[in-house]
């Protein structure tokens, strides 16, 4: 089994850059950080390829 797959990744939700792969705080604007799941890193990936405008 590969380590990569079964580990969590935080975030926080007003500065998605901010990755820690434990709970705590945003060292930006100090919310607490909530788990990253895939759906997520992939529809922000999609939002920003088109430049984050929505209509």
């Amino acid at each position: 089994m590969n380590n990569e797959q079964n580990k969590t990744t935080y975030t926080c939700p007003m500065h998605s850059e901010v990755k820690q792969d434990a709970p705590g705080r945003c060292p930006k604007c100090g919310m607490n950080l909530v788990v990253a799941d895939a759906d997520t890193a992939e529809n922000e990936h999609s939002h920003k390829s088109h430049g984050g405008c929505c209509g």
